[in-house]
């Protein structure tokens, strides 16, 4: 956790002061709609002067700035850059095993229409054409479902080749997604005593250590459970699923 301590509050008390002042006065004249607009103006004038003093004392650790502790000292921040330093190093040490994943489509709690169309296309590709260099994607064709394939299974080695052609693997060495892999195997291990739901894995992948995102969380496990499809048993609705493909894939989401 990371703490800020303002240590110059006269200005940002005033404006907070000055716009509750407004808003007592608006609400005795709302038929006043002279004044009402006269009010809200001046509201709007210490709102945005609010934000001034807040986001340039954010950046500044001198007298007017703000006082930064986390793990127990304080640190310097004496600009943007600095402080998100600090911010990273923050998040490691609350989420260690997050993996680094850059794709603005996928990581976020809430996905467009446009990611989740792309994500369905993507696993209907993994599940038809696994075997086949960059899942048969032309060289000039770059749909959304691309980049999700790119950045995540073939920069981290899952899709990969070999001599005898291309396969689906555990993440190559080094890889961020290493632990991710590896809590999902003991998922799978722990199921082989008792039933359970593909649901648990995916609340478990969205805390810590972890804390994956949503739409990561609902990429990530399907797209495992399909490498992984010989070592278990699926079952929707107590019925056996014999073979998994696209749209089971899509339905896990």
């Amino acid at each position: 956790v990371a703490y800020g301590l303002f240590k110059h509050t006269d200005a940002i008390r005033e404006c907070l002061m000055s716009i509750e002042r407004a808003q007592r006065v608006i609400d005795q004249n709302e038929e006043d709609r002279v004044a009402v607009k006269e009010l809200r103006n001046i509201q709007q004038h210490h709102e945005a002067l609010l934000d001034h003093y807040i986001h340039e004392a954010l950046f500044n650790g001198g007298k007017n700035g703000v006082k930064w502790v986390t793990g127990g000292a304080s640190v310097p921040v004496d600009g943007e850059r600095s402080f998100n330093r600090m911010l990273s190093e923050v998040i490691q040490r609350a989420y260690p095993q997050a993996p680094i994943y850059k794709n603005e489509l996928i990581n976020r709690e809430k996905v467009s229409p446009t990611a989740s169309s792309a994500r369905k296309n993507l696993f209907d590709l993994v599940a038809d054409k696994w075997q086949l260099t960059d899942l048969g994607f032309a060289a000039n064709d770059f749909p959304a479902e691309r980049a999700i394939y790119t950045t995540l299974l073939k920069e981290n080695g899952i899709h990969r080749s070999t001599k005898d052609g291309w396969e689906l693997f555990p993440p190559a060495k080094g890889s961020s997604f290493t632990a991710l892999w590896k809590e999902c195997e003991l998922f799978l291990q722990e199921s082989q005593h008792s039933r359970k739901g593909i649901n648990e894995l995916m609340e478990r992948l969205a805390e810590r250590p972890f804390k994956l995102k949503h739409g990561l969380v609902e990429l990530w496990v399907p797209l495992y459970l399909f490498i992984k499809r010989g070592d278990f048993a699926l079952y929707r609705d107590d019925n056996f699923v014999p073979e998994l493909n696209g749209t089971i894939l899509y339905e896990m989401t």
